[in-house]
């Protein structure tokens, strides 16, 4: 389940020499294919890796099979937060609050984020680049942090 095997053995490729970055593993992947209202097959599968989104890797795979692949990544230490799903469609979430010592959830929209910030810290932010100043301000800055989940192009490394 090693990413390096995908690049290897699926792609034909030398992950150093050909610099695709693929450190990590596949922790989960669908029993089975799906169909979509619209007649689209899909499946999801979940990686774990460390440092940087595996875009490169993931990118040269949907050019070889002629398919569209989507990811939502997270990088905490590197400080990283993307998504390759522009329309919402398969990654809808777009705010991440993370209470160290309670639940870490995904939001939608802004909406959705705010009404959740007010519950846990009693002020809501007119807008997220309010949300890590009103954190500082009721001395929740070291326990609660507060991600926008932007969106990047997967041709984009």
């Amino acid at each position: 389940m090693w990413l390096v095997y995908i690049v290897k053995d699926v792609l034909g490729l030398d992950p150093d020499k050909d610099n695709v970055c693929c450190r990590g593993s596949i922790d989960f992947i669908d029993d089975e294919i799906k169909i979509d209202e619209g007649g689209s097959a899909y499946f999801r599968f979940d990686t774990e890796s460390a440092w940087c989104d595996q875009r490169k890797m993931f990118y040269l795979l949907s050019e070889k099979f002629d398919v569209e692949v989507h990811f939502i990544t997270e990088e905490f230490g590197c400080g990283i937060w993307e998504k390759t799903d522009g329309c919402d469609r398969w990654f809808p979430e777009c705010y991440l609050l993370d209470d160290t010592e309670d639940d870490m959830n995904y939001y939608d929209t802004f909406d959705q984020f705010a009404e959740a910030f007010e519950e846990l810290c009693g002020e809501k932010p007119e807008k997220f680049e309010d949300a890590e100043d009103i954190l500082s301000r009721h001395n929740l800055d070291e326990r609660v942090f507060v991600h926008e989940i932007e969106y990047t192009s997967l041709s984009d490394f």
